[in-house]
């Protein structure tokens, strides 16, 4: 792969709750293609964060025109649209060097928002999808090539600690991040749609969430394979039973890329796109069973970093 250096972004960004733009506001609006995907409050904050480094809080017409809220390099794989912008790389850690460098540029923010995580995708980015706080996150993410700024992780680092309390207003939500494949508890108040009451002995129970769909999940079998609930409840309503971090028997996970089967070969995009039960845990890897969907059964070991 070509590598992807960022600029070594010197802003000063401005403070949000005052003066953020009308265009930064409207990236904010995208970041929807997160929760989508799954990850956690530490890559929206960090996406966030780059985002008003880049572009000074949506100041950068350049950029917004662009609807280029990351500074992409557009290197010689890159197909889609371009623009040509000055700027500063930093390739022995002291000194700036001024260049004039290509960029990629998009047909809309949410395209922004979607080539961004799929460059986090890359192996040589992925560990930052499992990272629980902005530091490490960006750590990985400038450790993997994407600045040459000496300062890039301190920067975003200041950004976030700056305007803790307002970035941080934009969470994935406990509603938003309950999806096909999680294991899950009942709250207290619940009511099926007939508006009889959850019954204790039902609330204590784990279950598996067979789909969502608005505002409802659908849940399936119980954890210990005794119950087969299969009735809607509101998300508002459910909690997750796990860390989203842990690999634990019963959640539902994703495979990352750079994963490989036990011969070797890489598993392909297909396979790792699709969401899988984990049957169990045990020496470092997860054995997944059957995909959520019900429709392929896996039943292969995988290290669980790669979850």
């Amino acid at each position: 792969m070509n590598k992807t250096n960022k600029t070594a972004t010197r802003i000063s960004p401005t403070p949000p709750h005052k003066y953020c733009k009308l265009n930064f506001n409207r990236f904010l609006k995208s970041l929807k293609v997160c929760k989508e995907r799954g990850y956690g409050n530490a890559q929206v904050w960090t996406c966030i964060c780059q985002a008003a480094c880049e572009t000074g809080w949506g100041t950068s017409s350049l950029m917004t025109k662009a609807n280029a809220y990351f500074g992409i390099k557009a290197f010689s794989g890159w197909q889609g649209k371009v623009y040509n912008a000055d700027t500063a790389e930093c390739y022995d850690g002291k000194t700036y060097t001024n260049i004039t460098a290509c960029f990629r540029a998009y047909d809309s923010l949410e395209d922004s928002v979607k080539d961004y995580f799929d460059l986090l995708e890359w192996e040589r980015y992925s560990a930052c999808l499992t990272k629980t706080t902005v530091r490490d996150c960006i750590t990985v993410i400038k450790n993997g090539g994407y600045a040459t700024s000496p300062t890039y992780i301190n920067t975003i680092c200041s950004i976030y600690e700056s305007y803790k309390s307002w970035i941080e207003a934009w969470k994935v939500l406990r509603a938003e991040n309950i999806k096909a494949g999680n294991a899950v508890k009942i709250l207290p108040d619940a009511k099926y749609f007939s508006g009889k009451s959850i019954p204790e002995y039902i609330r204590e129970k784990t279950w598996y969430v067979k789909y969502v769909g608005n505002g409802n999940a659908c849940l399936g079998w119980s954890t210990d394979n005794k119950y087969n609930l299969f009735a809607e409840i509101p998300i508002k309503h459910l909690e997750a039973v796990s860390d989203p971090n842990k690999i634990v028997a019963g959640v539902g996970v994703r495979i990352l890329p750079g994963a490989k089967y036990p011969s070797g070969k890489e598993i392909p995009v297909e396979i790792r796109k699709k969401w899988w039960y984990v049957k169990y845990v045990a020496n470092g890897k997860a054995c997944l069973d059957w995909s959520v969907d019900g429709i392929l059964r896996l039943f292969t070991e995988i290290p669980i970093k790669y979850l």
